[in-house]
């Protein structure tokens, strides 16, 4: 039954799941790369002209600034992350549907037609009303359609529900946990990476004043005291823009929003599994599976539908 059921899903499966990691990838690598190129373009901007004003072979890197900010125009003006993001989200949310559909097959009755797996563009959102059905919505049902007949009865239940139990809520347990530390930790270590670089921002700026007020401050010579000043406003414009790379970059990856929906999936499973350990007969089967399809497609959906209206700013 379990090998009939792998043979049915897991290619599908493995498909989708693969293109989602291909295109997450190339997004997070697109939102790393304009975040850092916006960043080091102000930082050469600043550079080229505050040490060199006046020309020379350093003024090569205003070009560089110009070539840099080019690239970003044209990653904008193509919308590549967009469609990246676009591409992977969907595969992602149809990854998931099959594997949801490889353990739900298992208690669902054959004559449930693919509008029954499908649903979660209606149904089984958390929100009181989807904001559209997915155009993957009829392949979901197809391969639903095309699911292996199986006849399982209450004799059934014990070797079933351990199943479901061990490889389904077990594993997806400790998945969301993964995913739910990963969130917090990143969550915290770029809040802390913004804290520190805008209080060394703070601490070149009141540098800077101390020595434009006082020229004497830590005994420096007027020739070095010039470099070093210019050294400082070099500084705090390239610390800011690092700052503001940052913080834009967090605000995409949204890791304390994805940490509070994987702590709440991870919770809303415990409590379902410490019942479904008791079910004796396929009915109580299917009622506590029922809440965990409700759960797990509403929270894909909901993902899904997240991620699609969410905007991705420009690193300006």
């Amino acid at each position: 039954v379990v090998h009939s059921v792998a043979d049915w899903i897991i290619p599908a499966y493995v498909t989708t799941d693969g293109l989602a990691k291909r295109y997450q990838l190339r997004l997070k690598s697109l939102n790393i790369g304009v975040y850092a190129a916006a960043a080091v373009a102000v930082a050469l901007g600043a550079f080229a002209a505050i040490m060199f004003p006046y020309g020379g072979n350093w003024r090569l890197l205003v070009v560089f600034e110009a070539l840099v900010l080019v690239t970003l125009l044209v990653v904008q003006w193509q919308d590549l992350r967009k469609k990246c993001r676009d591409r992977w989200v969907t595969y992602r949310a149809m990854g998931e549907y099959f594997r949801i559909g490889r353990f739900l097959s298992l208690v669902t009755p054959q004559a449930a037609s693919g509008l029954e797996f499908d649903r979660f563009a209606r149904l089984y959102s958390w929100s009181s009303e989807p904001s559209s059905i997915p155009w993957f919505a009829p392949v979901i049902g197809w391969v639903w359609d095309n699911r292996p007949h199986l006849d399982l009865h209450d004799t059934s239940v014990p070797w079933l529900r351990d199943y479901l139990i061990a490889d389904w809520f077990n594993g997806q347990i400790g998945y969301y946990e993964g995913r739910r530390n990963y969130h917090l930790r990143w969550d915290k270590r770029l809040h802390w990476i913004i804290g520190v670089t805008l209080f060394s921002t703070v601490l070149v700026v009141l540098l800077h004043v101390l020595m434009d007020y006082f020229p004497l401050f830590l005994g420096v010579h007027h020739h070095s005291r010039d470099l070093l000043m210019k050294c400082l406003s070099v500084a705090a414009i390239t610390l800011t823009s690092i700052a503001a790379a940052f913080s834009g970059y967090a605000g995409q990856q949204r890791h304390n929003y994805h940490y509070m929906r994987f702590h709440r999936m991870t919770e809303e499973l415990r409590g379902i599994k410490a019942s479904i350990s008791a079910a004796t007969t396929m009915d109580q089967l299917r009622m506590h599976i029922g809440e965990v399809r409700r759960v797990t497609l509403g929270e894909a959906t909901n993902w899904y539908e997240g991620m699609q209206e969410q905007v991705i700013d420009s690193p300006s």
